[in-house]
């Protein structure tokens, strides 16, 4: 059945997020959630609009972030509350466009109610993993639907570079590439502490010669969210060692100190991600205009003290009293880094040298059935026959075409990704819900590294329709 749409769209340029961004100012991004209903939403929906009255006399914040289902799957991003908040914050704000449970044939119409709340800054992600059968719409294809309906939506999308073995890293980064070259207009990454891995992605967008903007998401710490980031991580996928995790422990004994220690924390960040040649920060965490305030002053007046990226990270250093942030013994850093500052203790940033990428490659046997599958072109084979030797070569069958997916069958993936990993393996690089088994998109790229084909990861698929299921 067609279904004539009908909105009511802004083709105005003007987009404060975009506008600093391309004039080269560093700026702020304000993440909140929306409120949840029931007990306590009033006072929750009243801190978020005196939050975005408040931030509407800050011209260094460009954009409120607001999370959709974040961890709770009723506080939800509504159009009505992104225009709600464009009212009284005077900006667009980003709204996520989780694919969890978004039915692909109504993404123009999702898209298109956010654009006629005048809101023109969306967020695409595949969401976290809730339960067997949810839909979950890649990114890729929510940045494509948007660039492709040709409506006036600056699109952001993720990338995670807390990762720590080689496959989980370059997973991560290839499928940025992918995304970039899908239409992104710029990327956020998921938040986390080690200063390393924010440097090794801002790195590595230098030299791949990345050019969208980078927003490196920051989390403000509460007592409540202790416990979580100790049993793993804020959200999953994004790996803290266990030495920060009993650092945070130790500062939660002392109360009255605890947000003073987390505010100290967070501003540091902020520094080194300007630093490091961020275009903006995103803050999560924070609750009310007052506390954003305290935050937002803090972080301008400790960004201002450093002048070089070696008075910088020596901060950093002894804020934390040598506490690795390396999650795993076994690790992998695309960079290996040398420090320069007994050298040159004043302008001591770090030199870069590129590490051998040991890749992990699937066991021999799968690595064959590949060969055999290439060779015999079983993607072109009819009837059962060719139906037993995908099964038996390739894994199973799928609706994409196996040769781009270097025949290798993506339908295990619970969420069934075919464009790359979801932010959420493992530390030891296996599957967020399947714990026993590899992530399926960390084998295909160990078999595209056997073949030399790694490039080939970076050119788009083809999504399979409603049609082809």
């Amino acid at each position: 059945m067609k279904t004539d749409l009908q909105f009511k769209l802004d083709f105005n340029p003007e987009n404060p997020l975009r506008q600093a961004f391309s004039e080269g100012r560093f700026a702020f991004i304000l993440e909140v959630d929306p409120p949840c209903p029931g007990i306590g939403a009033a006072e929750q929906q009243t801190a978020l609009d005196g939050l975005a009255t408040w931030s509407a006399s800050q011209p260094d914040i460009a954009a409120f972030f607001v999370t959709d289902r974040l961890f709770d799957e009723n506080s939800r991003a509504t159009p009505h509350l992104l225009g709600r908040l464009r009212q009284l914050h005077g900006k667009s704000p980003i709204a996520t466009i989780s694919g969890r449970d978004l039915d692909p044939s109504r993404l123009p119409e999702t898209l298109g109610s956010y654009a006629s709340e005048e809101v023109k800054n969306i967020f695409a992600c595949s969401g976290h993993w809730l339960a067997q059968g949810r839909l979950h719409v890649d990114g890729v294809e929510t940045i494509r639907s948007g660039k492709s309906l040709g409506l006036p939506l600056f699109c952001g999308a993720a990338v995670n570079p807390f990762k720590y073995n080689v496959n989980d890293v370059y997973g991560q980064y290839l499928k940025m590439i992918l995304k970039v070259n899908a239409g992104a207009d710029f990327i956020v990454t998921q938040a986390g502490w080690d200063m390393r891995k924010y440097h090794e992605l801002a790195r590595f967008c230098s030299l791949r010669e990345v050019s969208v903007p980078i927003v490196a998401r920051l989390a403000l710490v509460g007592e409540a969210e202790v416990p979580r980031i100790a049993a793993g991580g804020l959200v999953p996928g994004a790996h803290v060692s266990q030495g920060f995790a009993a650092q945070l422990q130790r500062e939660l004994q002392s109360r009255p100190q605890f947000m003073s220690v987390q505010l100290k924390r967070l501003s540091l960040q902020a520094a080194g991600c300007a630093l490091m040649g961020y275009n903006a920060v995103q803050i999560r965490g924070l609750r009310n205009a007052a506390e954003a305030a305290t935050v937002l002053d803090t972080c301008r007046k400790v960004r201002s003290q450093f002048a070089s990226f070696g008075a910088w990270l020596e901060a950093w250093k002894d804020f934390h009293h040598g506490t690795s942030m390396t999650p795993a013994n076994h690790h992998f850093y695309i960079y290996r880094q040398s420090d320069r500052r007994r050298d040159d203790p004043e302008n001591a940033e770090p030199e870069f040298a590129m590490v051998e990428a040991d890749f992990d490659y699937p066991l021999s046997g799968l690595l064959w059935r590949n060969r055999f599958a290439r060779l015999l072109k079983v993607e072109h084979m009819p009837g059962r026959k060719g139906q037993w030797l995908r099964q038996f070569l390739c894994g199973g069958e799928q609706r994409t075409d196996l040769r781009a997916t270097q025949y290798v069958c993506l339908e295990s993936c619970p969420k069934k990704l075919v464009h790359g990993p979801c932010g959420g393996s493992r530390l030891d690089g296996s599957c967020e819900v399947e714990a026993e088994l590899p992530c399926i998109h960390n084998t295909r790229l160990g078999v595209a590294a056997w073949n030399n084909q790694l490039d080939l990861l970076e050119q788009a698929i083809k999504a399979p329709s409603a049609s082809d299921s």
